[in-house]
């Protein structure tokens, strides 16, 4: 049986996304260098 479905819930906008491309060079970055933190992924543009 399945729920009934959630009408409250958003739909994501997707106009805020960035280019997967940037998105997973961030998280590779991320991932190799976890000491620099967020602050510092955020400077790395």
């Amino acid at each position: 049986m399945e729920g009934p479905i959630d009408a409250n819930r958003r739909k994501l906008n997707l106009k805020n996304r960035i280019d997967p491309t940037v998105e997973q060079a961030v998280l590779e970055y991320a991932i190799e260098e976890p000491a620099h933190g967020q602050v510092s992924t955020d400077k790395i543009h």
